[in-house]
């Protein structure tokens, strides 16, 4: 999600619990630093972890006091809860667990509006809504925090699920023709590699992609794979299989965060 959504859920959080503001958003966007430091973090894994969340709210809890503490742990797990709707996931385990687990629920865009508007609702009606509860069960941030474990069960036990590449490839044609109800998932996709292959490093994330086209019949589409990413040695006319992320952002579809690559042996 986009940081501004998360700050403005941060600020619901606080508004809702009584909780220090500073607090409360420090954790919201805390996780999100690793976008800063591409080169020693990866994104959603070492500071999206519930573990790392909590081991350092507990040493806030030490050096200030409990509540930029339970602030921090606060924000932080909401920013993680957020970022389980989408269809990216988190490394909420890690370091125990390195697989990304996701709720699957919508792209990033409609979870970020839709969480903008319940947020800024909270927000405006904070004072009607604590009063509504404070009548059913003192609202302090314990009663706050239970919910938040609640969530967390759910999320851990229930509905998330490791994202891993789909069991069944997707045709290419089907996949362009219906390209909004694939944007931003992970697919499967089988081909002939169409194009020459080339390289492209970004300084930014320190990685070196290859990057050539897939063709099906008569479709195609552009393909960006790590480096790292085996094989790394493939060569025109090879038939392969890839398993990434579809995306529309760009000028034309494409598939990135490829996860799983390899050649196609017939038999």
């Amino acid at each position: 999600m986009h940081a501004i959504t998360h700050v403005i859920l941060s600020v619901a959080l606080s508004y809702m619990t009584g909780l220090p503001l500073v607090w409360v958003v420090i954790g919201g966007v805390f996780p999100d630093i690793d976008l800063l430091f591409p080169e020693f973090l990866s994104h959603r894994v070492e500071l999206h972890s519930l573990f790392i969340i909590g081991i350092i709210s507990l040493v806030l809890w030490k050096l200030f006091n409990k509540k930029a503490g339970m602030g921090f742990l606060l924000g932080g797990t909401f920013h993680v809860i957020a970022d389980l709707m989408t269809y990216y996931g988190v490394g909420v385990f890690w370091p125990f667990y390195s697989k990304y687990f996701a709720f699957d629920l919508a792209d990033t865009v409609y979870l970020d509006i839709a969480t903008i508007l319940i947020s800024s609702f909270l927000i405006i009606n904070h004072v009607k809504i604590k009063e509504t509860i404070d009548s059913i069960k003192k609202f302090n941030y314990y009663f706050i925090s239970g919910i938040a474990i609640f969530f967390i069960a759910v999320a851990v036990f229930a509905m998330p699920k490791p994202i891993g590449c789909p069991a069944f490839p997707t045709p290419l044609s089907e996949l362009l023709a219906m390209n909004q109800s694939y944007s931003e998932r992970y697919v499967m996709l089988n081909g002939t590699v169409c194009s020459e292959i080339t390289r492209q490093y970004y300084p930014k994330s320190d990685n070196t992609y290859q990057i050539f086209d897939i063709c099906d019949r008569n479709e195609t589409i552009a393909v960006w794979k790590n480096l790292d990413i085996s094989p790394s040695e493939f060569k025109q006319n090879d038939l392969v299989y890839v398993c990434g992320v579809f995306t529309l952002k760009y000028d034309k579809p494409e598939i990135y965060m490829v996860r799983s690559f390899g050649l196609i042996t017939e038999n």
